[in-house]
């Protein structure tokens, strides 16, 4: 290990630090990747639920996909590809309803 490893390891962030430490040994990886993934479905499985009750159903989705995507590669890209659908879709409402009002750019158009 450089020097320069050292040092970004003492200065990286004491969950990176704890993460990479647990990642280290194969006992501690795999209990980790279980906790992760059992507080992520537990997250998700919630967002689902305030999909029809009140709550930030999608937001609680997306969080878990997020916590999911910290560990697994797969969870990542899905949540990578949703957030460009999202925006995607965002751009396309607002263009719509710029087209609408008859605003080609932002208020200052006007």
């Amino acid at each position: 290990m450089s020097d320069t490893d050292t040092a970004t390891r003492t200065r990286a962030h004491p969950v990176t630090r704890l993460r990479d430490r647990l990642r280290a040994h194969p006992a501690t990886s795999l209990g980790y990747r279980i906790v992760v993934a059992t507080v992520a479905t537990v997250i998700i499985v919630a967002g689902v639920a305030m999909l029809v009750l009140p709550g930030p159903g999608i937001a609680t989705i997306l969080l878990g996909l997020a916590v999911l995507g910290a560990e697994f590669p797969w969870a990542r890209r899905l949540l990578v590809r949703i957030l460009d659908v999202l925006r995607k879709g965002k751009d396309r409402v607002v263009a719509w309803w710029r087209g609408r009002r008859g605003v080609s750019r932002g208020p200052s158009a006007r």
